[in-house]
């Protein structure tokens, strides 16, 4: 268990990332991530070619808990489907924390339709739930 020294810096660190009130909320209470982890995430997403990490992590902040092998896997499989993996994702955030199994047939999907797969595309074929 961690120090309320330690609590109260997190505390003050994420609320100038995120809001007050999304800090105080669920799951951000006993999940706060350790300072040092946010830093190296932006890094290492920054590495791997994404424009702008910050946002990524305020959209979705669960990304701080995604190991780069998960991500590099996702980024990996994206190109061997002939994907921008850049563009599938920052397309909409959704999809870096999704399971490979969800957007695999997602993809195949967009092929059985003549559809490139854009991340316009792709998300259309997401939201309509048809694969």
């Amino acid at each position: 268990m961690i120090g309320e020294t330690e609590v109260a810096a997190r505390f003050a660190f994420y609320e100038a990332i995120f809001t007050s009130r999304d800090v105080h909320q669920t799951p951000f209470p006993d999940r706060l991530w350790p300072l040092c982890n946010y830093n190296e995430k932006i890094r290492g997403l920054t590495e791997r070619g994404f424009k702008d990490p910050q946002k990524m992590v305020t959209s979705l902040p669960a990304i701080l808990g995604y190991s780069f092998d998960n991500i590099d896997r996702k980024l990996k499989l994206c190109r061997r489907l002939r994907v921008n993996p850049k563009g599938f994702i920052d397309c909409t955030i959704v999809f870096i924390g999704m399971s490979m199994k969800h957007y695999v047939p997602i993809l195949r999907k967009c092929r059985q339709l003549n559809l490139e797969a854009t991340p316009r595309n792709v998300f259309r074929v997401y939201r309509k739930k048809e694969f």
